[in-house]
Parts: structure tokens; C-alpha cells; sequence
């Protein structure tokens, strides 16, 4: 009889720390719907024109993002901690477009690295540089997907 009631002493501990966990996932995906695509609208103080096809898509489930630059694909990895978010290992392709998209490009890919931070208002992501706090992109929810 003590064996028994040991056992189901564990089941209950078990179930009670997943339901637990599963309840902390649903609140926190609830609280800051950061996963979606994006279309950036600004990058280190300079507007970006939807035209320009600049975008990105972040899954917090698999940890990922991917996107394009316009010209150019990309994916990375991405590390959430409350409000602290990091891009890493940001592999993109290595198509040859024209200056202005390219300079586009490096800039996008330069915010992605700088990023220390990040803030969700209103359907649109933006990111604080890890240096001086400063805005060094901004970009807002693609609702029509």
C-alpha cells in the first residue's frame, strides 16, 4: 500500500509541474505575440519603403528567423528572454543586386546583430541596439498573410 500511494504521490507531483509549465508557454505566447512576419518601416533612422520588400518572419517555437531583404533570403536564430531578444547565426544568400538594395541588406543585417532588446506596440517590433538603447529598426505586423 505505500508503494501505491508513493506512486501516485509522483504521478500528481508530474502532472501538476507540466500543467504548470504548459500554463507559464500559454501566458507568455498570450502576453507578446511576437511570432508573425514583419515588414520593416525603418532601419537605424531612415524610412523603408514597403516596396522595397524588406521582411522577416520570427517563430518563437522553433526559435527562428527568417526573411528577405529584397533581393537577398536570410534565416537566424533567435534567443527571447522577457524583453531581451538576440539575433545570431544569421546565414543569408548570396544573390548580386543593385547598390541601393545591398546597402539595404547590410544595414538590415547590422541592426539584427546589434539587437540587444525589443519592444511590441500596437502591431509593430521595435528593436533597441545593445550599445546606446537606441531605435535601430522598426517594423510592423503583416495582419494579411
Amino acid at each position: 500500500m505505500k508503494i501505491f500511494t508513493a506512486l501516485s504521490l509522483i504521478v500528481l507531483v508530474i502532472v501538476f509541474t507540466n500543467c504548470n509549465e504548459t500554463k507559464k508557454v500559454i501566458e507568455d505566447t498570450s502576453s507578446d505575440q511576437l511570432m508573425g512576419t514583419y515588414i520593416v518601416t525603418e532601419l537605424n533612422d531612415t524610412k523603408v519603403s514597403k516596396d522595397k520588400g524588406i521582411s522577416f518572419e520570427i517563430s518563437e517555437l522553433k526559435k527562428s528567423i527568417k526573411g528577405t531583404t529584397g533581393c537577398n533570403s536570410f534565416f537566424g536564430t533567435i534567443a527571447k528572454d522577457g524583453h531581451n531578444l538576440r539575433i545570431t547565426e544569421i546565414n543569408i544568400s548570396e544573390n548580386y543586386c543593385d547598390e541601393v538594395v545591398m546597402k539595404s541588406e547590410q544595414s538590415l543585417m547590422s541592426a539584427f546583430n546589434a539587437a540587444a532588446s525589443y519592444m511590441l506596440k500596437e502591431q509593430t517590433i521595435t528593436l533597441y541596439s545593445d550599445t546606446d538603447k537606441s531605435v535601430i529598426l522598426k517594423a510592423v505586423k503583416d495582419t494579411i498573410q
